[in-house]
């Protein structure tokens, strides 16, 4: 069993979600397998991921993050309805990850309200699911009707197979080669999907309303002598559409996106949610985030360092500053008379560039109290001070000012001007304390001559004043160039140490 709270999990929508616990990882290394009953324990690496429908990132506290689709490969099925996943989570403390401890962790996804079509853009794949529900279908088997479909003369008999249209034009592959390819193809009980990698071979990138979006148009098919089924299972997400200002973020997404709506005059937007990691956010205004949206796009902005991102210290070229960093999740479901309802889900982990921060040096000095107050600041709490180094402890700076009269012209009009002038001298010597003792008093004599006049000694944390060496029994005497403190030898104040001498 996992220590406690090392794991947590949750199902959000159809996504498995699991998070660990950083805390209990410091010092460590972990890996990930998933455990197939039939099969056994797969490790979990970057290609498997995308294939399979998987995401193992940090989240914006630097917590692991897994996230897996409940049509992810090795997924239990239950007639659509009930998922189960089983991850294996390996600890070691070595890297080659010798003498790891292994954790089991079962995860549960009920999810039974699926929509005709559903579109999920995770952060390292894209993945689209249909519905298949297949009327019956006449035995009459005639060439007209297959010479009405060219393309699907050359489809086998009872095999899937896949066409990609593209700019370099149509491509029709296996279901083996497709996964040869980083594909994913398969069916449940009553629906088909595809997932694919962003970016590959077969997609192409279109602008929709100022929005760059990656595009996969394919149609899954299958044929057998009685039946021709033809499915479409074109794919398209949004691979940017992120805007920063000086105090706010803006994500963008296009809200009809063409490619998916079959007749536009017939598309109806149902609902817009947004979330936060795997949480929805019900009433987004409490939290003074923004979500609206127009006929073109869907915005969700977010002031920068608002709750559910984090703030972080960084230094970049030597200049101190801060990132934000939030993981959002948009759900859009809406309906046509193409597809009835479709159901789209985009996840994106969204971090500012880096915005330099000038610290301010606040002088709160008093010159009365002839002690320097400097504040320096503001920071982050992930800043800490380390140390602090006088640089000119030996100087001092001495400062002239000047006002010039001019006389100027046959006139004789005043002019004035005004001048500074600076003058920095390695003139100050660090007092250099010399002690003595006799059998009732310790002695310490300190220079008072020249700038060493401006220094003051302390007991412990309390300024040496005349008070305070009568009420511990010291006695000070001046003359015009040291101090001669002399200290009873019980006085308060002193700290006594015992000393051993070794007899030859």
């Amino acid at each position: 069993m996992a220590p406690p709270g090392f794991v947590e999990s949750s199902c959000r929508s159809r996504i498995f979600w699991m998070k660990l616990n950083k805390l209990l990882l410091q010092g460590k290394f972990f890996q990930l397998e998933i455990y197939d009953p039939s099969s056994g324990p797969v490790l979990l690496d970057e290609k498997l991921a995308s294939r399979c429908g998987y995401v193992l990132a940090e989240d914006t506290w630097g917590n692991p993050i897994f996230r897996a689709s409940v049509l992810g490969c090795h997924v239990a099925n239950e007639a659509d309805e009930l998922f189960s996943l089983t991850v294996n989570i390996k600890v070691s403390s070595f890297s080659s990850m010798r003498a790891a401890v292994t954790y089991t962790y079962p995860m549960y996804c009920s999810y039974a309200s699926w929509a005709p079509r559903e579109i999920v853009c995770e952060e390292n794949y894209m993945e689209v699911s249909v519905k298949t529900d297949v009327p019956a279908v006449s035995n009459d088997y005639t060439v007209a009707w297959m010479s009405a479909l060219p393309e699907t003369h050359n489809v086998a008999y009872q095999q899937w197979q896949l066409m990609f249209v593209s700019p370099s034009g149509r491509k029709r592959i296996t279901v083996s080669d497709a996964v040869k390819l980083g594909y994913s193809f398969n069916n449940t009980l009553s629906r088909v999907y595809l997932r694919a990698p962003y970016h590959s071979n077969e997609s192409d990138v279109s602008v929709v309303s100022g929005v760059n979006m990656n595009v996969i148009t394919s149609t899954s098919m299958y044929r057998q002598r009685w039946l021709l089924l033809l499915i479409d299972t074109t794919v398209s997400c949004p691979v940017d559409g992120i805007s920063f200002t000086d105090t706010t973020l803006t994500w963008t997404v296009p809200r009809v996106i063409p490619t998916l709506v079959v007749q536009e005059s017939t598309f109806l937007s149902k609902s817009m949610v947004m979330g936060v990691d795997d949480q929805v956010i019900v009433n987004p205004e409490e939290m003074n985030y923004l979500l609206e949206y127009n006929e073109t796009h869907i915005r969700i902005t977010i002031p920068i360092g608002a709750e559910g991102g984090k703030l972080e210290s960084s230094i970049s070229g030597g200049v101190y500053g801060v990132i934000y960093c939030i993981d959002l999740f948009l759900e859009h479901t809406w309906t046509d008379a193409g597809w009835q309802t479709t159901k789209y889900t985009v996840i994106k982990s969204i971090t500012t560039p880096f915005m330099p921060q000038t610290p301010t040096v606040i002088t709160n000095t008093v010159p009365e109290e002839r002690l320097f107050n400097v504040a320096f600041g503001h920071f982050l709490h992930d800043v800490s001070l380390v140390a602090i180094t006088y640089v000119n402890r030996n100087e001092t700076k001495y400062t002239l000012l000047l006002n010039y009269t001019l006389s100027v012209g046959l006139e004789r009009t005043l002019y004035y001007q005004s001048a500074q002038v600076e003058c920095v001298i390695a003139d100050i010597e660090i007092p250099e304390a010399v002690g003595s003792c006799d059998e009732e008093n310790l002695y310490l004599t300190l220079p008072t001559f020249g700038l060493h006049q401006y220094w003051d000694l302390y007991l412990g944390n309390q300024i040496l004043n005349r008070h305070v060496a009568l009420t511990n029994g010291y006695l000070a005497a001046t003359n015009s160039t040291h101090l001669i403190l002399q200290i009873p030898l019980f006085a308060g104040g002193l700290i006594y140490e015992y000393a051993t001498q070794m007899v030859p």
